[in-house]
């Protein structure tokens, strides 16, 4: 009887050794986990510029879902600063940065260090963004037309989609606007000169869509007071000299150029 009760406790109770031989197999199995995330850490901080964009757009998606849950938990305090975004440059695959001049036209430039190409993305919504300058504190925006313009508001032709496309570049749709037809969205771009482009010209799979942020710190901003469309005049967004379209103004109506006269 005692023989079988041994038995019976040898077979089924494990002995020291083999409770050593699985702790053993634990840590071997901690230290290959281990061993693996420093690989994937050290990859990703080597593809750095590409993760950015990945980091920046799955923040902000971040921020916006936990504003929203806060807005329904505590009052809203308009006054101080409650969303947190990014002074960022965003770098065009054509090989441009999106830049927002003193008169408010957008263009792009090959200059890295320029003030002119610092924006704020203030999260606005779920992967809803707002671009705007540091430099003017003009906001960009898109009106009816598809065409870019600057406003001194805040305005729903403000708001931008932030998703994230192939090979970690970013896309920015207007909010507001589309393809009656086939519901393609408008996009954000700069075509191979540096020039802003009519977003329902811009194909979300072509480099003039394709951006890269490059973050240089995270800031708190004021929720933006939202006014209506038109309650301001805004300024035409494509320089005169360099745009190969009529000038935008007076809520994005074209402006016809005075024709040169003839001699």
């Amino acid at each position: 009887m005692q023989y079988s009760i041994l038995l019976f406790v040898s077979q089924y109770w494990p002995c020291e050794r083999h409770r050593a031989k699985e702790h053993s197999i634990y840590s071997n199995r901690a230290t290959q986990r281990e061993t693996c995330l420093c690989r994937i850490n050290r990859e990703r901080r080597g593809g750095a510029a590409h993760s950015s964009a990945v980091h920046s757009s799955y923040y902000h998606s971040v921020v916006s879902e936990q504003k929203g849950e806060d807005e329904e938990s505590r009052p809203e305090q308009r006054g101080d600063p409650q969303l947190k975004g990014i002074v960022t440059r965003l770098y065009c695959r054509q090989g441009y940065y999106l830049q927002m001049n003193p008169d408010g036209s957008l263009d792009g430039t090959k200059d890295d260090s320029s003030n002119s190409s610092l924006f704020n993305l203030i999260p606005v919504g779920l992967r809803v963004v707002a671009i705007q300058s540091v430099k003017t504190g003009l906001y960009i925006a898109m009106n009816g037309e598809g065409h870019l313009y600057t406003s001194e508001l805040f305005t729903p032709e403000c708001k931008f989609k932030e998703s994230v496309f192939e090979n970690y570049y970013v896309i920015y749709s207007s909010m507001l606007y589309r393809q009656q037809e086939s519901g393609r969205a408008w996009f954000l771009g700069l075509n191979k000169d540096g020039q802003a482009m009519k977003g329902n010209r811009v194909k979300k799979t072509k480099p003039a869509a394709h951006f890269l942020p490059k973050p240089l710190e995270v800031a708190m901003y004021r929720e933006p007071s939202l006014h209506d469309v038109g309650a301001t005049v805004p300024k035409p967004a494509v320089p005169p000299s360099k745009s190969t379209e009529p000038a935008i103004m007076n809520g994005g109506k074209p402006v016809s150029k005075e024709a040169k006269p003839t001699t």
